[in-house]
């Protein structure tokens, strides 16, 4: 803003420009394919929640065949409201109706920052003459001037 209304101010010479893009896409199903390769498919290191969680639960079939730690996963789908107190209490009750969701459609995403130029550009402003070369300049203008002419002495 302060640019704008300065009309007899220098460009800013110390700046860099650059160019960005950005994209989206939804999350891929966890699978064959993918299964241990991507981060979100990592089965010795899974997020929480592990997106191949409800796919693993139903390979399983009912509880009593499942193992222990599959049993007791988080799960994608949250409640909006943690306590049925906080779900009573809401003022808005059109918002109780869809009190689930799925956390990686509505709680998680993933950004990639791509730049659309491998380089940048930069400048730099410096003193074309120092204070030193200012009064040599000077001194060079003046001597016609101060030359004394010995003949208008006398």
């Amino acid at each position: 803003d302060h640019e704008m209304n300065c009309t007899h101010c220098l460009a800013d010479c110390d700046s860099t420009i650059f160019s960005r893009s950005q994209s989206s896409a939804p999350f891929r199903n966890c699978d064959s394919r993918n299964l241990n390769l991507s981060p979100l498919c990592d089965l010795a290191h899974p997020l929480s929640p592990a997106m191949w969680e409800e796919e693993v639960k139903e390979t399983y079939g009912n509880e009593l065949s499942m193992p222990h730690y599959v049993a007791t996963m988080e799960g994608l789908i949250r409640n909006r409201y943690p306590f049925d107190s906080l779900k009573d209490q809401e003022i808005i009750t059109s918002l109780t109706k869809e009190s689930e969701y799925d956390a990686y459609k509505e709680d998680i995403a993933m950004i990639n920052f791509y730049f659309a130029k491998p380089t940048t550009i930069e400048y730099k402003r410096s003193l074309r003459m120092s204070g030193l070369d200012f009064i040599s300049g000077l001194g060079g203008t003046f001597r016609p001037l101060l030359r004394i002419q010995p003949h208008l002495l006398c």
